[in-house]
Formats: C-alpha cells, sequence, structure tokens
C-alpha cells in the first residue's frame, strides 16, 4: 500500500519544519490515491492530467471557489507543467454569479457523461441537491472521488441519512443540524469520509483539504512548496474537531474575555447570570465589564444577549422551528420577549424577516 508524501523536513525553498504530518485521515487519501495513477510514474508522464469538476450555483461560495483553483494553480507553477486543470460545471449554464459578485462562466452538468477524476460541489446560498446528487451518483459508481464543501456537505448530510461513517461540514450548520434533528454520525471534525465521499466545512480549510488531496501526486518538496507559497504553515488534522464559536479568538480578547465567552455561547439555551461567568473566569463582575467595553465595545450582558438573538436569527431564518422552540431554544421565556429583543438587535420585525424567506410563522 502506498503512503502519501507527508513527512516533515527540510524544504529545498527554505521552509524548514512545515507541519505535514496533519492529513484528512489515511482512508481518504487511499480513496483518492486508488483512482490516480502512481505518484512516479504521473510525473514522468507529463500530458497525465488530472482534471477538478467544480460545481456551482447561483450564489456559490466565493472564497471556496478561489481556494480551489488558486491551490490547482500554484501546483502547476511549482510543478512547471499544466498537471491539473479545472472545469466549471452547473444546473444554470452560462455566466454565474457567487454571492460576493465573482462572475463565473460554467458548462452544463450532464449527469453521468465525461466524469472527471474529482468531482468538488462548492457552498452557497440556496443549494440545490437535486441539481448534482446524480452526478454524485455516477463519480461514486466509478470510485471517483467527491468533496462536498460547507453548506453542499450539508444538504448532503440533512437528506442522506444512510451513511454509517462520519460526516462533517461547518460547525455553525453543525450546531443548526444538532437544533433540527438527530444526526448521530455528525462529527464537529473539519472533514471526514463517508462511502467515498468527503464532507468538509470548506471555507477557510478549503486549501488544506485540496492540498491534501494533490498530496499523493506530487513530491514531499513540491508539496511543501505549495504550502509556503500559499503562507500555508501547517495543515490542520481533518479530525480535530473545528473552531465553534468566537470564543476560541483569544488572541482578539485576551484570555478572560475570551473564556466568558465560551461559557456564554456553552450556554444558550439556559442563560446564565454575568456575576457567575465573572466568577467562572476568576474577575469581578466589575472587572469584566471594563474588559469587554475595552475588547468588545459592549458590556458583557448586552453582547450576550446578542449572541442569543442572533443564534436565534439563524434558526428562525434557515429551519421551520416554530418562532416559540426558536426562543425557547436561545434562552428566551417567549415569543415576544425573543420578538422585542430581535427588533432592538436588528431594528426590524422578526415575524416580518421570516415571512420574507417563505417559511411560515407559527
Amino acid at each position: 500500500m502506498r503512503k502519501a508524501p507527508l513527512s516533515s523536513g527540510a524544504s529545498p525553498y527554505g521552509f524548514d519544519g512545515i507541519e505535514t504530518t496533519a492529513t484528512i485521515g489515511r482512508e481518504t487519501l487511499l480513496i483518492c490515491m486508488d483512482q490516480i495513477p502512481d505518484n512516479t510514474a504521473n510525473r514522468n508522464a507529463k500530458n497525465t492530467p488530472i482534471t477538478f469538476e467544480i460545481f456551482i450555483q447561483n450564489s456559490f461560495s466565493d472564497l471556496e471557489v478561489a481556494a480551489v483553483t488558486s491551490v490547482l494553480d500554484m501546483a502547476n507553477r511549482i510543478l512547471e507543467r499544466k498537471q491539473f486543470h479545472w472545469e466549471f460545471v452547473s444546473d444554470t449554464p452560462g455566466l454565474v454569479e457567487g454571492r460576493c459578485g465573482m462572475i463565473v462562466r460554467a458548462q452544463p452538468l450532464i449527469w453521468d457523461q465525461n466524469l472527471k477524476t474529482f468531482l468538488v460541489v462548492t457552498g452557497g446560498n440556496g443549494i440545490k441537491l437535486d441539481a448534482w446528487l446524480p452526478r454524485v451518483r455516477a463519480m461514486r459508481r466509478q470510485s471517483a472521488p467527491v468533496v462536498l464543501l460547507s453548506d453542499a456537505a450539508t444538504a448532503f448530510i440533512r437528506e442522506w441519512r444512510s451513511t454509517n461513517a462520519a460526516v462533517a461540514t461547518h460547525w455553525y450548520d453543525v450546531w443548526i443540524l444538532e437544533e433540527t434533528g438527530s444526526y448521530p454520525n455528525l462529527t464537529r471534525r473539519y472533514a471526514a469520509v463517508s462511502e467515498g465521499i468527503v464532507t468538509s466545512a470548506g471555507l477557510n480549510y478549503t486549501p488544506e483539504l485540496i492540498i491534501t488531496l494533490i498530496a499523493n501526486l506530487i513530491s514531499p518538496s513540491e508539496y511543501m512548496e505549495i504550502c509556503n507559497r500559499l503562507l500555508v504553515q501547517s495543515i490542520r488534522d481533518s479530525r480535530s474537531e473545528q473552531p465553534k464559536g468566537i470564543g476560541y479568538l483569544m488572541s482578539a480578547f485576551g484570555s478572560k474575555v475570551s473564556g466568558a465567552i465560551e461559557i456564554m455561547e456553552a450556554n444558550i439555551e439556559e442563560p446564565i447570570l454575568p456575576k457567575d461567568i465573572a466568577n467562572r473566569v476568576n474577575v469581578s463582575l466589575r472587572q469584566l465589564e471594563r474588559l469587554f467595553v475595552k475588547n468588545v465595545g459592549i458590556p458583557p450582558a448586552r453582547y450576550y444577549r446578542s449572541l442569543r438573538v442572533r443564534k436565534a436569527h439563524a434558526l428562525a431564518m434557515e429551519t421551520d422551528m416554530t418562532l416559540l422552540n426558536v426562543a425557547l431554544a436561545t434562552g428566551f421565556s417567549s415569543v415576544a420577549s425573543l420578538a422585542a429583543a430581535y427588533r432592538n438587535e436588528f431594528r426590524k420585525s422578526l415575524q416580518k424577516t421570516r415571512k420574507s424567506t417563505g417559511l411560515k410563522i407559527r
């Protein structure tokens, strides 16, 4: 069995000690390796193309599209040949616009024809699972690897209940899925593989994921130089849990404020008093208030309420939970108290905002 070139060492390009031992997991690399020419043979056969088919829909994730193509482009520059190719496909071919304004020309998707080496489905607003799921099935019939990023992974997890292995998506969607259903195999890992399909947090983890997927096709020095040129100093272990809240940004706020925010984020449904939060981070309430105003700009009580309202907004806009259940899940005693806090936070009506999404107000 071949091993991916993931050992650390001195780089001929002057980038020593890069952390390359963390991978998406051996099982994922093995799935990919079985479908791709041998590493040495591939380097000798310079005209052997490795093609990534990138599926996009209207309001796709500009960040993820840029991440995939930038890694492949950098790899080609390091290799000094066009080894990696990419093609955009869509259920709405032609000019497709991302949610941040990027415009990409996409070809029509034919479900079972012209299968490529990899299929990558990007996240974005308004993911339509039925537009690309037949393509995923066709790829898997050929044992070809499929990668689903962020919102695409979430859509797959929500509908594809038959999987018996771990699945992953962005932590924000993990929280929503856990609030709205039972997903026993759902994890907060950066990425996971199930039945030949890689589900991933996507977004800013996407470059590391793509680098890992092509690691077996290039030499260790080429692998490290790609990381070096893209300023990726380490490849996060996909089996590690994602940081799942603002409280993890200790460098931005300091340990006391970050610790307090972690406590708040862990107690959304049953809020605790600010003085108890202060006790748990070993400061007085007055000191905690000063630290919050200095680092966050508002007192801890106000921040805590804002945090809960924004969680409620996500549940109200992205699930079919009743407003009463949304209120209870975010620590409000009634719809009225949530609606008042919502109006204070966003300067608009909760009921009208939800109605604009097409969801029933219940």
